[in-house]
């Protein structure tokens, strides 16, 4: 799982077939994408096929923006299947999650009785719906129902991306032009690389990282 901000419109086809296909032989259960384009989000989403065979496919792709995501899946709630690859999108959101949340099933019910639509079978889809009724609040609400379970989430909207994580799983590469995130050093080494703190909220906009919790760190 990853993600790629430049300051402006920009290729970033190699970043993330480089990265996606890295992290595919150990997360073969599917691969997905978004991104924005002219004010929406494009993705893409195919399971039972890994990013390695996604791109063998599609090797004419291209993903030209200036914010994106990638996310390969090692299935752990619900089968494999197209439904339940990631990213998942609704309303102009498209989130990526890794980690499996725990004590969920009481509060996936009130967001299906506040009128979310589940498409899945996984809990990650949690994570989504929780962004599109309580916005940047959603980790509270996961507490107030006393979900648990690791998470590391980026959730692109048309306004900036968001990173959260709760267990040390996301680093960032900062240059003069682009931010770039993964879930650990492996792909791009440890040189220049930053952890982000875990329990806060990050929003990332062009090669800018910003804490925007308030118990946030200085990044």
């Amino acid at each position: 799982m990853g993600f790629v901000s430049t300051t402006s419109i920009t290729d970033h086809t190699k970043t993330i077939r480089d990265a996606s296909v890295f992290y595919s032989d150990e997360n073969p259960d599917g691969f997905g994408y978004a991104y924005l384009h002219e004010g929406r989000i494009i993705y893409y989403s195919k399971t039972k096929e890994s990013a390695k065979q996604y791109w063998m496919r599609n090797p004419q792709t291209k993903i030209i923006s200036h914010l994106s995501l990638f996310h390969d899946r090692r299935a752990s709630v619900g089968s494999i299947s197209n439904s339940n690859s990631h990213p998942f999108v609704s309303n102009q959101v498209a989130l990526a999650h890794n980690g499996t949340l725990h004590n969920y099933e009481k509060l996936k019910n009130h967001l299906i009785e506040k009128g979310f639509n589940f498409t899945s079978q996984t809990d990650s889809e949690i994570l989504l719906a929780l962004w599109i009724f309580y916005g940047t609040k959603f980790i509270s609400i996961l507490e107030k129902w006393k979900v648990d379970g690791k998470i590391t989430t980026i959730i692109l909207t048309l306004d900036g991306l968001y990173l959260y994580t709760n267990n040390n799983a996301m680093v960032v590469y900062k240059t003069k032009d682009s931010l770039m995130g993964f879930s650990d050093t492996r792909f791009m080494g440890i040189e220049n690389a930053t952890q982000i703190h875990p329990k806060v909220l990050y929003f990332v906009l062009g090669n800018n990282i910003t804490p925007i919790t308030k118990n946030s760190n200085t990044f």
